[in-house]
């Protein structure tokens, strides 16, 4: 038998006439790690990457800001690398000193730019830093703050 903590609700709620079952967040990122085993993430990647290209705010785009994948994410190679080859100014993130999931945007103009920093993620070993936030398509901003 697994001992959980005390939920400040119910562990299996009614929504809309439907059962949800609640889980932590531990339990959560255990199932999401297991699912994304099966996944082909270079498949995913290409699939992404191929409607991307097809979309005209791609084509639009003077400037574009895409994470750098690792091996458990899709592969953005392939984004990283157009917009490279397609005159686009490019920007990755690149995490800041301290625990506190800040990044900071910056542009590169090569893949070659990149070197294994933070938790091994690639990025930036130089660079100019860009000052913005991150925006939704809506051009809102969609978080300050790092996402791992």
């Amino acid at each position: 038998m697994t001992l959980r903590p005390a939920l400040p609700y119910p562990a299996n709620l009614c929504y809309n006439g439907c059962e949800v079952n609640v889980m932590t967040k531990t339990e959560a990122r255990a199932q999401a790690k297991a699912l994304r085993k099966n996944l082909d993430l270079h498949a995913i990647g290409a699939a992404m990457t191929q409607q991307l290209f097809a979309l005209p705010a791609w084509r639009q785009a003077g400037t574009v800001f895409c994470f750098v994948s690792m091996r458990d994410e899709p592969d953005t190679t392939a984004i990283l690398q157009q917009a490279l080859v397609s005159g686009k100014r490019l920007c990755v993130p690149r995490c800041l000193p301290g625990n506190d999931g800040r990044m900071e945007l910056v542009e590169i103009t090569s893949l070659n730019d990149l070197q294994p920093g933070r938790y091994g993620i690639l990025e930036p070993c130089g660079g100019r830093t860009i000052a913005a936030l991150a925006v939704s398509y809506t051009h809102l901003r969609a978080h300050e703050t790092g996402a791992y």
